[in-house]
């Protein structure tokens, strides 16, 4: 599996499902400094020197004086990457009070910190594992009202949002039960109409923790469904942190990538008590 910063994401993916990737690289590791006059003996296909040049863009491969080497390898072990003590690095106080919603806003804003270089891992050993688990940010803004959509995602995450919704939408990925039922309201409709419904609504709940007189919409059906609005009380009830730009803490920042996987595991056990991975922000 390939673990990359985002700029690389698109380029590494289609590497990955080239067939001649993998033997590629297997050869290069295998017997470093082979010259192309030998590489091309073991692989006369004809996109082979296309898909060389691109392991040697990417940092996968090196050429120094017309001879080849693996420049990354391939990881399996925790250790690979992250020191032994990486979980008490990271003061994970904060996230034990579910209630706390403030302390949640701090944790997430530690998710600054972008993957700077690729990563080979083998799939379904313990780095690979723990890399599946990390969380990533993603942000919405609705211009009109200045409301913005803030939701952290992992491969792993059980709670759907309109986030989640719209990437599996966009990249044709199977919905849970959440998924489909939101389907079955709003079917593909545009991401940023969608978002931008969805904040009329939330808007509404702004100074209030409930709202009576919603009128029944698909959207507001959908908010349902994901969980962040309440109708069984026969008022409407928010049930999604609600915050101005001014209460929103300092940022913390993830120093390096191993803080990042110290804190993606304290999310992972905060998100599966409170059921919460997104929080709206209104600028003021």
């Amino acid at each position: 599996r390939i673990y990359s910063p985002k700029k690389y994401e698109a380029r590494t993916q289609k590497l990955l499902s080239n067939p001649l990737f993998l033997p590629i690289f297997e050869e290069v590791s295998a017997h470093p400094k082979q010259t192309l006059r030998e590489l091309k003996l073991i692989f006369p296909q004809k996109d082979f020197m296309k898909t060389l040049e691109e392991m040697i863009q990417l940092g996968i491969l090196s050429r120094w004086e017309k001879r080849y080497s693996a420049k990354l390898k391939l990881m399996d072990d925790l250790s690979d990457i992250f020191p032994n003590d990486v979980e008490s690095s990271f003061d994970i106080c904060t996230l034990s009070n579910g209630e706390d919603l403030k302390s949640w806003v701090q944790y997430f804003q530690t998710q600054n910190f972008e993957m700077e270089q690729i990563l080979l891992v083998k799939k379904g050993s313990l780095l690979d594992d723990a890399l599946q688990g990390l969380v990533f940010p993603t942000q919405l803004k609705v211009e009109k009202n200045h409301l913005i959509f803030n939701t952290l995602l992992s491969f792993r995450s059980s709670v759907s949002t309109p986030a989640s919704y719209f990437l599996k939408l966009q990249g044709g990925k199977t919905f849970n039960d959440v998924e489909r039922q939101v389907y079955e309201q709003i079917g593909d409709v545009d991401e940023n109409y969608a978002y931008a419904e969805f904040a009329k609504i939330l808007l509404r709940f702004e100074n209030e923790q409930s709202c009576i007189n919603l009128p029944p919409s698909i959207f507001l059906e959908s908010l349902e469904l994901f969980g962040w609005v309440d109708r069984s009380s026969g008022k409407s009830m928010r049930k999604i942190p609600f915050f101005t730009s001014f209460e929103m803490p300092s940022k913390l920042g993830a120093r390096n990538l191993a803080t990042w996987l110290a804190a993606s595991r304290a999310y992972a056990k905060f998100e599966k008590t409170t059921q919460r991975n997104t929080i709206l922000v209104l600028e003021i």
